[in-house]
């Protein structure tokens, strides 16, 4: 009798190279003087799972090989831990973690970078992509509307708009696509993540400074821990809008102007003329808190000058939106955004 394995009805003498290469455990007595095959040592390289997959020696009695695997017996090793990864977070500057890593890496890794065509509010860009404009709203981010229709102007909405247009506009950007979100959404803008060129998330930036806030639409979006928790800290620290509108700002319809009066049928007896009646003005739309009233002009050298209300020419400068013109709430955000102030 001796220590071994029985392999395909054969007895197989066991050996350390035998356990070390094949994984295998086990071993019992066995009738020596039964036949024996002798397993060849594997390199050191092969796995456990190699060795299962392996074909076992040839069985010479019958002159044919038959393949064969060895079971291997449960081992008493404790299984080794999953690797394990710190949660996600943002830093201060708003740059792309773990929350988003893929996306992120992606868009900062050195990926196509796209030019800013204009702004449209807060939460929405205009890009252009191989020579064609696109709309594109940003993932997870809503910020006060300024141009919906029906809806009057909210509270920090052009504060909102102006941080955005700091941020991105006349610059490049990268585009991210988000596999847990649609491409489009349903008014055909496409659906992305955006960061500015040295690897920022433009939403992060706005959640934390309190110009914007999370927005999950229909499944959770890559990050959305970290931009939820930077509303938190938002909020905490009644930054923007948390402070300045008492939270985020709710959507006030245009009051309906009256209906006009039906057309009085004809009568055989006279009547007495009714009065002509007094039009009812509709009411005026909310004008935003703050006033975003400095004009930001390009001259024809291409040169960003911004113009405050009583300067000369303040009254003349024209603001063109598609050349990259703009309005700002205060002259920080405009010397922020490259433009110098108007000298007379």
């Amino acid at each position: 009798m001796g220590w071994g394995i029985t392999v395909n009805g054969r007895a197989v003498a066991c050996s350390g190279a035998l356990l070390a290469a094949f994984a295998l455990s086990g071993c019992e007595p066995v009738d020596q003087g039964a036949p024996s095959a002798t397993v060849p040592a594997a390199p050191a390289a092969v796995t456990a799972a190699d060795a299962a997959a392996a074909p076992s020696t040839n069985d010479t009695s019958a002159g044919t090989s038959t393949p064969s695997t060895a079971p291997a017996a449960p081992s008493s090793a404790a299984p080794a831990a999953p690797p394990t990864s710190a949660p996600p977070s943002a830093d201060a500057a708003g740059s792309p973690t773990s929350g988003s890593k893929k996306a992120a890496a992606a868009a900062a890794g050195g990926g196509a970078a796209y030019a800013v065509v204009s702004v449209i509010d807060g939460d929405t860009i205009r890009v252009s992509i191989n020579g064609r404009r696109e709309k594109v709203r940003l993932i997870g981010l809503d910020a006060p509307e300024s141009k919906k229709p029906g809806v009057q102007v909210q509270c920090f909405a052009q504060k909102a708009a102006s941080k955005m247009q700091s941020l991105v506009q006349s610059r490049s950007v990268r585009l991210a696509a988000d596999p847990t979100q649609a491409d489009r959404d349903r008014y055909g803008r496409l659906l992305r993540h955006v960061y500015t060129l040295d690897g920022r998330s433009v939403a992060a930036v706005l959640i934390r400074g309190g110009y914007a806030r999370d927005y999950t639409y229909a499944a959770p979006y890559a990050g959305q821990a970290d931009y939820r928790a930077a509303q938190q800290q938002a909020q905490s620290t009644h930054a923007g809008l948390w402070g300045a509108c008492g939270g985020f700002p709710a959507e006030v319809p245009f009051a309906a102007a009256p209906a006009p009066d039906p057309k009085p049928k004809a009568s055989a007896t006279p009547t007495k003329k009714a009065a002509p009646r007094t039009p009812v003005k509709a009411a005026e739309p909310a004008k935003p808190q703050g006033s975003c009233d400095i004009k930001g002009n390009i001259n024809d050298e291409g040169e960003k000058i911004y113009h405050v209300p009583g300067q000369q020419f303040y009254d003349k400068t024209k603001i063109s939106p598609s050349k990259g013109e703009r309005m700002f709430c205060s002259e920080s955000d405009a010397r922020d955004a490259g433009w110098r102030k108007a000298k007379v």
